[in-house]
């Protein structure tokens, strides 16, 4: 007899009694045994003792310790009773060491179940139709309803508290058209979670006591608009916004009125900035945009946008058409930089793809944070990585819903966990990104991109620290992907 291997085993199963009670685990055992997927296989450690392994589909969905004589002896007989019992193994047995193995997956897969960053994408309504916008190369947007309901937000959010959640970006769509907005953001605020709205402004602008409302709220709350223009009161600026916002010179008097509103209104310092996503057409723009937020005392977020996954290939074409070239961002950067020195700002390295950032003033920390622990709902539950990353489809390719499937199947899912092993930069096969010195900063520039290219693990083709792929080849690994 092994009595190290038997040890090792028991303190095993003592770890499984300390993760949860008796009664947890017959209550997630009933559970289990509904589903006529499932299959238990029953390996038997010693003097009464084994693990139960429920199986679906090949891979383990949970396990349990039970006793014969003692502990959880009910749960035992209950299993053995249902007739989901495919086999008993027992020490000598081979396949003891694969599910071992398996058990180990298992473990290591649990550390994808924290959730600290919620990206809720409450409502598919927006009065406005930007170039570049991931929702319109989605090319799923309506001009009104595609809400949320309230009760929905209520039960992703205790889900989300559960799971460590700690700040929520409020995203559409609109947020602001959606009715529910404020008492959404109330509960949030009761459940001490950080709100990031981010709105087109209109709302803003057409409803003056929006911003006070929004204030009163309570909590650490910060909005971030929209602005690609420094004067949009100058009538070839306000002309060229509109364009930018897919929509009337009304709007972008809108958008304006509606800056002016948040920033009267009394927000502590930095909790007001705006996005400004750089295309070709709009970056020669860009630094003037950033010093004039230095000045009237907002942030502004210099973001090239990226191509969503589920883009189709002339969307994916359109978008290679508006992204800014390497010595665009080249000039863009250098004359940040200018800006900041007569700021005082001290200098850094801009890391893609945000150039100026909203984590800290002034510098551009890309999505660190949501690519280590973010995961995206949609307006009716379906769940996704990010914003513009790959939506977590099951084994029938239908997008999984929070509110309807298995919590185990969305934060085991294998897209969700390569996601968050891609943050080691052990894990980049090759290219710039496996040597870079600045990759602590970024990891890996926009995850999204690389999964829209069929790489999460490649390095990101599009840094303007680095050599860039051919356009040419870009569209040959989307086409690859599909």
């Amino acid at each position: 007899m092994d009595e190290k291997k038997t040890n090792q085993e028991l303190l095993r199963a003592q770890e499984l009694i300390q993760d949860s009670d008796d009664k947890n685990a017959k209550k997630k055992v009933k559970e289990l045994l509904q589903d006529p997927d499932i299959e238990v296989i029953e390996s038997y450690i010693g003097l009464g003792e084994c693990i139960l392994y429920f199986m679906k589909g090949g891979f383990l969905h949970y396990d349990c310790w039970c006793n014969e004589a003692l502990a959880r002896h009910d749960i035992l007989e209950m299993v053995r009773d249902s007739g989901r019992l495919k086999k008993k193994i027992h020490r000598d047995d081979p396949e003891r060491d694969a599910l071992r193995e398996m058990e180990m997956w298992m473990g290591r897969r649990k550390k994808a179940k924290h959730w600290k960053y919620w990206i809720a994408s409450i409502t598919d309504a927006c009065q406005n139709r930007c170039p570049g916008c991931y929702r319109v190369l989605q090319e799923n947007l309506v001009y009104e309803d595609g809400h949320m309901r309230l009760s929905d937000f209520e039960q992703i959010l205790a889900i989300f508290k559960e799971h460590g959640g700690e700040s929520i970006d409020f995203v559409g769509g609109e947020p602001t058209q959606h009715p529910d907005l404020l008492r959404m953001m109330e509960l949030c605020c009761k459940a001490g979670i950080k709100i990031w709205l981010y709105t087109n402004l209109r709302e803003f602008g057409c409803r003056p006591e929006l911003a006070k409302r929004v204030l009163e709220v309570g909590g650490d709350i910060t909005v971030v608009g929209k602005l690609n223009v420094p004067n949009p009161q100058d009538p070839a600026q306000r002309k060229m916004q509109a364009q930018w916002l897919g929509s009337s010179q009304l709007a972008v008097d809108e958008m304006w009125q509606g800056l002016q509103n948040l920033l009267t209104a009394g927000f502590p310092p930095g909790k007001i900035g705006v996005e400004n996503l750089l295309r070709k057409a709009n970056i020669e723009m860009a630094p003037q945009v950033y010093e004039i937020g230095l000045r009237r005392g907002f942030f502004v977020d210099l973001e090239i946008p990226t191509c969503p996954t589920t883009a189709s290939e002339s969307d994916f074409r359109k978008w290679i058409e508006l992204f800014p070239n390497k010595d665009q961002i080249l000039k863009c950067v250098k004359e940040v930089a200018i800006i900041n020195q007569k700021e005082g700002i001290s200098a850094y390295v801009p890391i893609m793809p945000h150039l100026t950032g909203r984590y800290t003033e002034g510098v551009g920390m890309g999505c660190v944070a949501f690519k280590q622990g973010a995961l995206l709902t949609e307006s009716d539950g379906r769940v996704g990585l990010c914003t513009s990353g790959k939506p977590l489809l099951n084994k029938d390719g239908k997008q999984l819903n929070i509110l309807r499937d298995s919590l185990w199947e969305i934060f085991s899912h294998d897209d969700l966990v390569a996601r968050r092993d891609s943050c080691r930069q052990g894990s980049i096969k090759s290219g710039p990104c496996a040597v870079c010195e600045h990759w602590q900063y970024c990891l890996g520039g926009c995850a999204a991109l690389r999964e829209t290219l069929g790489g999460i693990f490649d390095s990101y083709p599009l840094c303007y620290l680095h050599e860039w792929i051919p356009k040419e080849e870009l569209i040959n690994l989307f086409r690859r992907k599909q």
